[in-house]
């Protein structure tokens, strides 16, 4: 059976509310999943929420930066539903300085 989220959203299976801060800009929105809905999933979510092109962003959980086909459950975040949201360019400035 299907629920409904609060942004609307509809999932299956466990919800999960994922709490998302965007380091740049200090942003900070939630967003409703399912826990083996992927991190691409959660990455086309946030776009919607103005976080940003889903190429764009790069999410870290735990200190390192989730690939779009892990699910919430296996890469940690439907225990634990916090998140950092990079965007390229943050990255890439934090490489340079070191």
């Amino acid at each position: 059976m299907a629920a409904v989220a609060r942004d609307g959203a509809s999932f299956t299976g466990d919800a999960v509310y994922v709490r998302v801060k965007d380091i740049s800009s200090g942003q900070e929105v939630f967003v409703a999943l399912g826990a083996w809905d992927t991190v691409g999933v959660l990455k086309k979510r946030l776009e919607g929420k103005g976080m940003g092109g889903f190429d764009q962003q790069r999410l870290v959980h735990s200190g390192r930066i989730l690939a779009n086909d892990e699910t919430l459950m296996t890469s940690g975040i439907a225990k634990a539903p916090q998140v950092r949201a990079l965007n390229r360019a943050a990255i890439e400035l934090l490489r340079a300085v070191g």
